[in-house]
């Protein structure tokens, strides 16, 4: 007995006479992703999956017998596998750790809001996952409550099945750019009204207007763009992302060369001619992303519908800043004419408006002439 009272406990020699089998605790695979070999239990599930599913061969099991620990191939780059987080996913004891994730919250203390991958034209069924309201935090960066903590695949067999590829888990690199908050008149801050106003005797008073319409669109605001404002323009859908650098265009897995959400159904009420401005179109409407203001007819005026912050904003004769995917909730048509739902994560920031309702406000009054 020790002082307190309480019976001491008996430090008893293990029955196994062999030694521990020491194992690399944290063991970089690929710049995303790193390796508890501690609780490894070489089930091959990753293995498997880079041979039968991702099809990279880019993982392997090295040695034999108690020796034996996962490894990437040495003679293929597991970072060029753009399937690679979904090994993640099927680690069944938490081996298998992302390094963006690692650290940054506990799960309990977050929750998931179904969502739809606006990466390409596949339109991949996800959860997006981010701090739940019972645990908001309140004394460290509030930003945490807002922000992205991590992206998985939702399983959707009309779709991806139970895979995403790792663009589609990095899509808070889209969504989380510097945000623009304030209508503007020619680089003025104004009020939402305001800027409504002038965009609307911009229309009325065009001879040639011309509309740049966002592949980035959901069903509903496309079809409200139609509905208030389509008999006012010439329109055709653009395109807001293209290929970048280092992404793969098209595989037969899930990869579309499409990188944008709803280009097909835009094109579905829009037609499907390529962006052309003539020279004589005296006012453009840009919605979202992708079009280079070089291209502009001398002399036409511009209202630009953005969500992010940059310096074709101030030149826009008119402003006005619309929400994200995470602000509102909405459907995505894909490519094969399958319709996703997405939610909303977040609020939307004050001065934002929905694109859906600036197309209402912007149309004729209910009754009324065009």
């Amino acid at each position: 007995m020790h002082a307190a009272g309480l019976p001491l406990r008996v430090q008893r020699r293990s029955i196994s006479a062999e030694p521990k089998v020491a194992q690399t605790k944290f063991y970089d695979l690929s710049e995303r992703i790193v390796l508890d070999n501690e609780r490894c239990i070489l089930c091959s599930r990753c293995v498997r999956f880079t041979h039968e599913i991702s099809k990279s061969h880019a993982l392997g099991i090295k040695q034999r017998a108690d020796v034996s620990q996962v490894r990437p191939n040495e003679e293929r780059n597991f970072d060029e596998d753009f399937y690679s987080d979904n090994v993640i996913d099927i680690c069944p004891v938490g081996a298998l750790l992302s390094k963006s994730f690692l650290y940054r919250a506990r799960v309990w203390y977050l929750t998931k809001t179904p969502s739809v991958c606006p990466g390409c034209a596949r339109g991949c069924s996800i959860d997006v996952w981010h701090r739940d309201e019972e645990w908001k935090l309140q004394a460290l960066d509030a930003r945490e409550n807002t922000s992205i903590a991590r992206v998985t695949p939702r399983d959707n067999p009309a779709v991806n099945g139970p895979w995403i590829c790792n663009k589609g888990r990095d899509i808070a690199r889209i969504f989380e750019r510097p945000r623009a908050t304030e209508p503007m008149l020619k680089g003025r801050p104004v009020d939402t009204a305001d800027a409504l106003a002038e965009a609307r005797r911009l229309i009325d008073g065009a001879g040639r207007p011309v509309a740049l319409v966002s592949s980035w669109g959901s069903n509903e605001e496309l079809e409200a763009f139609r509905d208030a404002l389509g008999s006012a323009f010439s329109c055709c859908v653009k395109d807001d992302h293209v290929l970048q650098p280092g992404e793969p265009l098209e595989d037969d897995l899930l990869i579309r060369a499409d990188k944008n959400p709803n280009g097909g159904y835009a094109r579905k009420l829009f037609g499907d001619a390529r962006p052309a401005l003539p020279d004589d179109a005296d006012l453009v409407l840009v919605w979202g992303e992708g079009f280079d203001f070089a291209a502009l007819p001398r002399g036409a005026k511009v209202i630009l519908l953005g969500s992010w912050l940059a310096p074709e904003n101030g030149h826009a004769e008119v402003f006005l800043p619309v929400s994200l995917q995470t602000e509102r909730a909405g459907h995505y048509t894909n490519f094969q004419g399958v319709v996703s739902a997405f939610a909303a994560c977040f609020e939307r920031p004050a001065g934002v408006s929905d694109a859906a309702a600036l197309f209402a406000a912007l149309g004729p009054p209910a009754g009324g002439a065009t």
